[in-house]
């Protein structure tokens, strides 16, 4: 795991050292007995809209490029402290090879009129997990994902998806 976090104070440290750990703790997948009769999100199958733009707005497109190599892929906020964020998102899509500099940067409400492109700043790689933790600095930062909450895994329960698996494929407009 590489570590180039020695520009955040101590507190921050250790604190963005702890998402990975926070992380994998959350993968863990506790089974649900069949006779349980709890409501999944939305009852119906459907995700309340208000959570659906929460999540929405936690989530952002990511691309990295060297000059030649572009790659792109999703990011989740995790945390946020003041106008500083902290994003998840796949090594691969951040750890290039390069000959020139990296360059990353978050898209905040692709494709909508609120669209925001920032640079990011690669705080933790972790190859081995293909983890990235990202830093981004913007004044008007959505609410992150909540970690920290249990789900308990069990049969039919409906899994739902977000973020930008074909990167510009899909593009409709200029807007990411």
């Amino acid at each position: 795991v590489s570590l180039p976090i020695e520009k955040l104070s101590k507190d921050d440290q250790s604190y963005v050292r702890t998402i990975p750990e926070r992380l994998s703790a959350k993968a863990r997948v506790e089974p649900v007995d069949a006779g349980d009769d709890r409501v999944t999100l939305g009852g119906a199958g459907a995700i309340p809209q208000q959570t659906l733009q929460r999540l929405k707005g936690a989530t952002v497109f990511v691309r990295a490029s060297t000059g030649l190599l572009e790659t792109s892929g999703s990011g989740f906020l995790l945390a946020k402290r003041q106008d500083t964020a902290y994003l998840v998102t796949n090594a691969h899509v951040v750890a290039l090879p390069s000959l020139t500099p990296l360059r990353v940067e978050c898209v905040f409400h692709s494709g909508t009129k609120a669209e925001q492109s920032v640079p990011a700043t690669i705080v933790i790689l972790d190859e081995d997990n293909d983890l990235a933790i990202l830093e981004v600095e913007l004044d008007t930062l959505p609410e992150p994902v909540d970690i920290d909450t249990k789900v308990e895994v069990g049969e039919t329960l409906p899994v739902f998806i977000l973020g930008f698996p074909f990167g510009d494929a899909l593009r409709t407009n200029q807007r990411h």
